[in-house]
């Protein structure tokens, strides 16, 4: 398959193909200061008209035009950092380190105009890497270039400044001056070396404290993974001597009854499954302070989401296989009452298996929905008429707050069956209103005329049946869409498009599709 992953979910935790605790953490703290910093920016123009007003003369408008220039360069960070992709590592240190240093020119120029080169606008600058160094984390070989670029930015704009102000270039004449300016600079650079060895220390004591976390018997290495309600760490089992993945329920959720009903939810109807087809749960437990968490087979490929995204659509052969194979799984889960209600391409992780080729695992049942207990609004998990799961790949039904069903997890397969013909789902990547609108009231095109290229017709046909607003007219359990899948791709099956009011094969082999799934024999559908 190429490099390999661990488990993940959701493509809005990729940096560069993984994500890593470090990151996320910084990342948190880059929005956070960049959005302190937009609201403070602006509020240093005080301190310009103070100078102005009792220090020294300048021209007040044009110090205010730059402190709208360093407006403008945070609205950018910002959008930067909180746009629908979330940026990589390497992206947000570029930012970083553009934005830091055009501050500091622009904190240069502005003390050229109030006091020149001895300006105590100059302690702005000490601020500026500050604030970084509160943001940043890192080993000091990655960080001593980008707070050098802040502290280097100040004298080499006061040095370029004197070039067209004569007045500057007088200063530097001054030898007064021209001490104090160097004091200025001593101050600026030991900040730098301070925010450098601190930073150091801090990425130090933070790497030790993740290698050293533990549950129970399991040693946390890193994090691969996050979700809504709670993380996915790479783990190693001492006695086991092996690696699993983690799922830890979030700390800010420990004291939640309803996160914790939830995460008890998950974990349950994970480990009554025993489908090969789905991710297996060794362990769970909670810890002496609070924190629950449930171990489970660490998994090498990526999930559907990533691969299509990676190499586009699938022939149409792998993709039945593979949706196939996703059938099994949740035949058995219907068979024991479970609803997954979040099937997504990010939800089915394709890996290898020796022996057996690409393989399918279900992940992530944290909205799963137990049909045999107590209705999900008599635990208080829900409210009524509230709809779960992920607005792309959500049945109609759901959508509008009702009760999912067999039914509703038939639809998102056939969403993601969708997607891996097209690359695209059903309804596109619009806004979340449109998307659901879409979903309840109008028909997604086929997917040949979607791409504009042949597609397999009776594949296209079982997509379509899938995504039928009416659940009574999908296909009425997962077996039944295995058999039509497998009938579609035969060989000998015909490749017209079927009408409305044909029988479809499917129905002709319902009476077997419902027999157990040991006793049916099935042809491979890899050999077409």
């Amino acid at each position: 398959m190429g490099r390999s992953t661990e488990v993940q979910q959701g493509a809005e935790f990729k940096t560069d193909g993984k994500r890593t605790e470090e990151h996320q953490d910084q990342l948190r703290r880059f929005r956070r200061a960049a959005t302190i910093a937009v609201l403070a920016w602006p509020f240093f123009g005080l301190v310009d008209w103070y100078m102005i007003q009792f220090v020294t003369p300048g021209r007040l408008w044009f110090c205010l035009a730059l402190r709208g220039l360093g407006l403008l360069a945070l609205l950018i960070a910002v959008m930067q950092t909180f746009g629908r992709k979330d940026p990589s590592s390497r992206k947000m240190r570029i930012v970083d380190a553009s934005v830091s240093s055009f501050l500091t020119i622009l904190i240069a120029v502005s003390s050229s105009e109030l006091g020149g080169i001895a300006s105590p606008v100059s302690v702005g600058v000490v601020l500026v890497i500050a604030a970084r160094g509160f943001v940043f984390t890192d080993h000091w070989k990655r960080g001593i270039l980008p707070v050098g670029m802040v502290v280097l930015s100040f004298p080499i704009t006061l040095i370029g400044m004197a070039m067209f102000k004569p007045e500057i270039a007088a200063q530097f004449a001054d030898s007064q001056v021209v001490a104090a300016f160097l004091l200025n600079l001593i101050f600026i650079t030991a900040t730098g070396a301070i925010a450098v060895a601190g930073s150091h220390l801090v990425w130090t004591l933070r790497r030790q404290l993740y290698q050293s976390r533990a549950l129970g018997r399991y040693k946390l290495k890193k994090r691969i993974g996050a979700g809504g309600m709670g993380e996915i760490w790479l783990a190693h089992h001492n006695a086991l001597r092996r690696d699993v993945a983690v799922k830890i329920l979030r700390p800010e959720n420990v004291g939640d009854p309803r996160a914790i009903a939830r995460f008890e939810r998950e974990v349950r109807a994970t480990s009554e499954l025993v489908h090969p087809n789905t991710v297996r749960v060794f362990d769970y437990g909670v810890t002496n302070d609070g924190l629950w968490y449930y171990a489970m087979e660490l998994l090498q490929g990526s999930d559907l989401h990533a691969e299509v995204s990676r190499r586009g659509p699938f022939p149409p052969a792998r993709a039945a296989l593979l949706i196939g194979q996703a059938c099994r799984a949740l035949s058995e889960a219907h068979s024991r009452g479970i609803i997954h209600r979040d099937l997504k391409p990010e939800n089915l992780f394709l890996t290898n298996i020796v022996g057996q080729g690409e393989f399918i695992k279900i992940l992530d049942f944290g909205l799963a929905k137990l049909m045999d207990t107590r209705t999900e609004s008599q635990e208080g998990l829900t409210q009524v008429g509230w709809a779960v799961g992920t607005p792309q790949w959500v049945s109609p039904e759901v959508m509008l707050g009702e009760d999912a069903d067999v039914r509703s997890d038939i639809y998102g397969l056939g969403a993601i069956l969708y997607f891996l013909l097209c690359a695209q789902s059903p309804y596109g990547e619009h806004e979340i209103s449109k998307v659901m609108r879409a979903h309840r009231k109008e028909t997604p095109k086929r997917p040949s005329i979607r791409i504009s290229q042949p597609v397999h017709a009776r594949l296209e046909d079982v997509v379509m049946h899938c995504l039928e607003k009416d659940p009574n007219k999908r296909f009425q359990s997962a077996s039944e869409l295995e058999v039509a899948l497998e009938a579609a791709m035969r060989p000998e099956a015909p490749t017209q498009i079927m009408g409305p009011n044909q029988e479809r094969p499917w129905k002709r082999e319902r009476a077997e599709s419902s027999a157990p799934t040991d006793e049916r024999k099935h042809p491979d559908p890899r050999s077409t």
